[in-house]
């Protein structure tokens, strides 16, 4: 479901669109999971109005963290596979950047330990998202292909180039993005 709302700074670009995507389904895994207070940052602008919800269901961001990687992987494979990004490269840099920012948490060091947890993304993105040029069957410790090749890597970067608007503060360079990327596939694999 999108909900779309009126920007607060127009922009002549589409990749930002003023909408959200409400994603739900049978297809999503739901654990670990937690109950969250949600407080959206427009609370900050609103005197007097209070938009906080609590008791939301949230999915553990260790979960997030390893759908990533699982993500990382399939597109990895499906260049290595097809000479081509899947979508072009096309909103996709996100998941790299997020890596990068979960990796540098106490969240990116928990889920790096949970290798169980890993396995479950796995099977669960098997069973529901599986491509064959994803190859998902060699998603585990010792061969997992997480980082951008250097054929991926200037449409990646010119994704993240439009993927910034999005982030608050400096937004680090797509290289930086990058060593996160290789240095995840490193500890993956090497604890086999």
């Amino acid at each position: 479901m999108l909900v779309w709302y009126p920007e607060v700074e127009p922009r002549d670009g589409t990749y930002v669109r003023p909408a959200v995507r409400i994603e739900s389904g049978a297809k999503s895994a739901l654990d670990p999971n937690r109950p969250t207070t949600i407080r959206p940052y427009v609370s900050e602008e609103a005197d007097g109005l209070d938009l906080t919800v609590a008791g939301v269901t949230t999915i553990e961001a260790t979960r997030t963290f390893w759908d990533k990687v699982v993500i990382a992987h399939g597109l990895r494979r499906w260049y290595e596979r097809r000479g081509v990004l899947r979508q072009e490269g096309q909103r996709v840099s996100r998941h790299y950047y997020d890596l990068h920012c979960l990796l540098g948490s106490e969240v990116g060091k928990a889920a790096l330990a949970d290798r169980d947890l890993g396995a479950d993304c796995v099977r669960h993105a098997r069973m529901f998202f599986d491509r064959p040029d994803y190859d998902l069957a060699s998603a585990t410790p010792g061969s997992f292909a997480i980082a951008p090749i250097n054929g991926m890597v200037e449409a990646l970067s010119r994704d993240y180039a439009n993927t910034t608007a999005m982030i608050f503060g400096v937004a680090p360079g797509f290289a930086q993005i990058s060593a996160s990327a290789f240095q995840i596939e490193r500890v993956i694999n090497s604890r086999v």
